[in-house]
């Protein structure tokens, strides 16, 4: 039976090996390796979830980071849940959050770093713009603590800021950054049938909520 993919996201890892990840209708992640080999079947190697780590079609893929020499990606879904999922040979949700709304797309702002002397941990934030079909806009941060020496990690999603204001589906959403203050962002979504586009402002802090 055909599937429908709604998403494809590439991944380059550091040492150069190409990734190309998809999400389907069928709740389903997959991943094929490429190779630099001419003879290479694209068909003969990939990996597949086969939906059991979904509840409703694979919208948006966000590759992440490397992790333990395996994928970390932000998957969103018609379920109306982001994920920080784990994809290799070991598959596992790692967190989740439910949105309030079917998550269209998924845009990476920007990634800090930060030490934390105190706790002895790095922290790694990426925040994120989310187009949540019938409930709006959202602003989240995904944060990534590591201990020093890395012997464990722990992963949270935070929702920062959202915007309710539409009256339909929020397909397309953006971000203009003023990095001389970035403390603001100023959004820009748009909603499909009522053909409406809505400027706000979000007001970002320094997330540094641990994870339970």
């Amino acid at each position: 039976m055909p599937i429908e993919v709604w998403y494809l996201a590439f991944q380059r890892r550091d040492d150069g090996q190409l990734s190309l990840f998809s999400g389907d209708d069928f709740n389903q992640v997959r991943k094929i390796t490429f190779t630099n080999d001419p003879d290479f079947d694209i068909d003969s190697v990939p990996m597949n979830d086969r939906g059991r780590y979904h509840e409703g079609g694979v919208t948006a893929i966000l590759p992440l980071c490397n992790q333990d020499g395996e994928p970390i990606i932000l998957t969103g879904s018609y379920d109306q849940h982001v994920r920080i999922y784990q994809f290799g040979v070991r598959k596992q949700v790692l967190a989740d959050s439910n949105l309030g709304g079917g998550v269209w797309r998924l845009k990476l702002l920007r990634v800090e770093n930060n030490s934390l002397e105190t706790s002895q941990r790095l922290l790694t934030s990426y925040l994120i713009l989310a187009s949540c079909m019938h409930g709006g806009a959202r602003v989240i941060s995904v944060v990534h603590y590591s201990r020093h020496p890395e012997a464990g990690s722990t992963w949270g999603i935070n929702i920062i800021a959202q915007f309710t204001e539409h009256k339909s589906m929020n397909y397309a959403s953006d971000v203009w950054q003023n990095y001389d203050e970035p403390s603001k962002l100023l959004c820009l979504s748009s909603s499909f049938y009522d053909k409406r586009i809505c400027i706000w402002e979000a007001k970002i802090q320094n997330d540094e909520k641990q994870p339970e």
